[in-house]
């Protein structure tokens, strides 16, 4: 668990590893960081608060397949039943852990789902290729509002 310090029960303490906040602008927890989703099986983020999620997108960026809430604009980073799992905001432990068993029940789902997140993330949500379309965005307006001046 990265980010913050769970009350957790001595048995539920033994199959978590909380690693707390981390600061990735510090190499040593950068490093944590990267290891961390490098290990992780899946993503879960069950938030009620976050509008975009940069954590999702980290987690798809290392073929880590995210089980998110239907809160905000988070839906829209991962299809649902390919590259994760989008569950209500309302949902359960349980119902995450649903949702983790019936993926693991089909022989070559998981795997299709982390290539598939990984895909997503590198065709659709890369820092290069998300500031090369406001590029592209900016240019086309400026050329229409330029055009509109010359008609007037």
């Amino acid at each position: 668990m990265i980010g913050g310090y769970p009350k957790l029960t001595e048995e539920d303490a033994a199959l978590v590893d909380v690693l707390g906040p981390l600061d990735k602008n510090q190499p040593d927890q950068l490093k944590q960081f990267i290891a961390a989703l490098k290990s992780a099986s899946f993503f879960i983020y069950p938030t009620t608060g976050d509008t975009y999620s940069m954590p999702t997108l980290e987690a798809m960026a290392f073929g880590c397949p995210p089980l998110v809430s239907d809160y905000g604009a988070v839906p829209e980073l991962v299809a649902d039943n390919i590259t994760g799992f989008i569950l209500p905001v309302t949902a359960s432990g349980l119902d995450y852990a649903t949702k983790i068993q019936a993926l693991l029940a089909v022989p070559g789902a998981y795997n299709d789902m982390c290539r598939a997140a990984y895909a997503r993330y590198e065709s659709t949500h890369r820092w290069d290729k998300q500031c090369l379309e406001v590029v592209a965005f900016m240019k086309r307006r400026i050329a229409e509002t330029e055009a509109q001046a010359h008609r007037t």
